[in-house]
């Protein structure tokens, strides 16, 4: 039986699982990207739900991805992989899927509140993703 968390090493885990610095990263350069390439000026509200969205969505992944992984990261070599807090039970998997869905559908909810064009696409994205990750054959095993 995994050991039992306090709720702050769970709430620390649960921010590993969503890799704040990968999300940061990501979803701000996208973000940049798409102003440059379009020329068009956005409403800072718009641009701060853009990046909430693709953040929300990108950890919400992020954590699925390490929920469908969690069979090969405790077989890993990689102190890493071993040291992840679903591996290590710090973290539930039913509390990391909470947080999948949390996250995604407010990402999505926000994306929608942006604009009806960017709700869809990251819909359709988070399905990709979800997918890719978990789906009845991921793309990512």
């Amino acid at each position: 039986m995994a050991p039992t968390a306090s709720a702050k090493g769970r709430a620390v885990g649960l921010i590993r699982l969503l890799r704040p610095y990968s999300i940061t990263w990501t979803a701000s350069s996208i973000v940049v990207m798409v102003i440059l390439l379009t020329g068009r000026r956005f409403s800072t509200v718009d641009l701060a739900g853009c990046l909430f969205a693709m953040s929300a969505i990108g950890g919400a992944m992020r954590t699925l991805n390490d929920v469908a992984d969690r069979a090969t990261d405790e077989l890993s070599t990689e102190a890493d992989r071993r040291s992840r807090p679903l591996v290590t039970g710090v973290v539930p998997a039913r509390v990391a899927i909470g947080q999948v869905v949390l996250l995604s559908g407010a990402g999505i909810a926000v994306a929608f509140a942006v604009d009806l064009g960017f709700g869809i696409l990251m819909a359709l994205g988070t399905m990709g993703l979800v997918l890719y990750s978990a789906g009845p054959a991921p793309v990512a095993g």
